[in-house]
């Protein structure tokens, strides 16, 4: 570096510097990435300031006016980390899909991984049951967390042991059918929130009426559809 010429080996205390044999405090060490050396030879032979970032797991070196950053190996998922934010809380929690991106409906997944990008936005990373790795697209923060807390895009239980429907009924909702004699909640399912909601009592009876932005109607009475129009 400059004038200065240090000559290190792997594994042996013994150097030179200058062609000056010197005996170092600790043996430099072979590492995949390259070699490693204490930072103390840094001060040492050239004179360099060397700070340590326990934050960040990095040594910030510097040589006069110049300046340079040693990350760690921990340091990406430091900074990874940081990144996230609250978002790290969702990490190693499981869902059921309920409507996204075309995933298969009801079935589990579970976050691996919140991938930040350069522009503020987030990737999560998600597992099935048979192992196969799905990506979300892009989303702020706040988007991300309201995602997974609504029940119209992902559910945190597993909607086959807490509705022990018939497998006619669960085709029917996935295929996004509705017949008479649906619950309000298999109606849900099947064409999710609607757009609007009227209540009416008659003769002892309960109607409740559900009109979606297509115009899709479904009439309960007592909790039952007995009017589909479509």
């Amino acid at each position: 570096m400059g004038d200065t010429a240090l000559s290190l080996k792997a594994g042996d205390a013994n150097a030179k510097l200058n062609g000056r044999s010197i005996r170092v405090k600790n043996a430099p060490l072979a590492d995949k990435a390259g070699m490693l050396i204490p930072a103390s030879l840094l001060t040492e032979a050239f004179g360099a300031k060397v700070q340590w970032d326990g934050k960040w797991k990095q040594a910030v070196v510097q040589f006069g006016a110049a300046k340079m950053t040693i990350v760690s190996a921990e340091t990406a998922g430091l900074v990874k980390k940081a990144a996230q934010g609250s978002l790290a809380k969702f990490i190693g929690r499981s869902y059921w899909v309920n409507s996204f991106q075309e995933w298969e409906r009801f079935s589990k997944v579970t976050i691996t991984d919140v991938v930040p990008d350069d522009t503020g936005s987030f990737v999560f990373v998600f597992k099935t049951g048979a192992g196969r790795t799905l990506k979300s697209y892009p989303m702020n923060s706040s988007f991300a967390s309201a995602l997974l807390t609504d029940g119209e895009y992902f559910l945190n239980y597993d909607p086959y042991k807490k509705y022990k429907w018939p497998e006619s009924v669960w085709k029917q909702i996935k295929a996004g059918q509705v017949s008479r004699g649906m619950t309000k909640e298999q109606v849900q399912f099947a064409w999710g929130s609607p757009s609007g909601k009227s209540v009416t009592s008659a003769n002892g009876k309960t109607i409740e009426t559900w009109v979606y932005g297509n115009f899709d109607t479904v009439a309960f009475v007592n909790g039952k559809a007995t009017f589909v129009m479509t």
